[in-house]
């Protein structure tokens, strides 16, 4: 696979219509900041509630860093926080709650193709991500409906590597700064009806500032 990505890659660079505006080579930083969630199954936990809840989704963030090894492929490492998802249940008398944290750490190859002499480029995203995750079970006495698995001792913990994808958008404002958009999927593990621990779809969108030291 790897052998296939660097000439596919490789291929691309060599054509005529790869402009002077591709990616910048060298090493670099950066910081994404938007949108992410915990794909968890979209029905409520709890019965006989006076109310429920499923949240899934809010503010999350990666911090990452990398280096291009030509103008059209770039390896990255980084680090990923997002947003917890969480089920509530309410009666008059209790309320309980599930909820799921997850990080992740990953490693991934990015295949840049830019768009003319524009500046822009499109790029593929292809990877594993190492996923941490918490699930904890406050049992406040409102009954749960079967649906989802609950840790027996109140969290439980759970480590597992799973693929990531991804695409995203990309402008050089000049030689050190680019502005990137991305969307990234983890891809999912388990039957929450019956694993505590199952992985769920991870899905995240951010905005990038990226600093190239090249």
């Amino acid at each position: 696979m790897k052998r296939i990505v660097l000439i596919t890659t490789s291929v691309l660079c060599a054509l005529h219509f790869i402009p002077l505006y591709a990616q910048t080579k060298g090493a670099y930083v950066g910081l994404g900041l938007g949108d992410g969630s915990l794909g968890t199954p979209n029905h409520y936990a709890f019965t006989s509630t006076l109310s429920g809840s499923h949240t899934q989704e809010g503010f999350s963030g990666r911090v990452f860093g990398g280096v291009n090894i030509n103008p059209c492929l770039g390896l990255e490492i980084g680090y990923s926080i997002y947003a917890q998802s969480q089920y509530r249940g309410t009666t008059t008398t209790s309320s309980s709650t599930i909820t799921y944290n997850a990080h992740t750490y990953d490693a991934v190859a990015k295949a840049y193709l830019p768009i003319g002499r524009s500046g822009f480029q499109l790029y593929g995203i292809l990877g594993a991500a190492r996923v941490a995750e918490t699930v904890n079970y406050q049992n406040g006495g409102v009954p749960l409906n079967g649906t989802i698995a609950t840790p027996n001792n109140g969290t439980s913990h759970s480590y597992k590597t799973r693929p990531l994808y991804g695409i995203g958008t990309g402008y050089e404002f000049g030689p050190h700064i680019t502005m990137r958009g991305e969307y990234t999927l983890i891809s999912r593990l388990g039957d929450f009806k019956n694993s505590a621990t199952a992985i769920p779809f991870m899905n995240l969108i951010t905005a990038n500032l990226v600093y190239h030291f090249g």
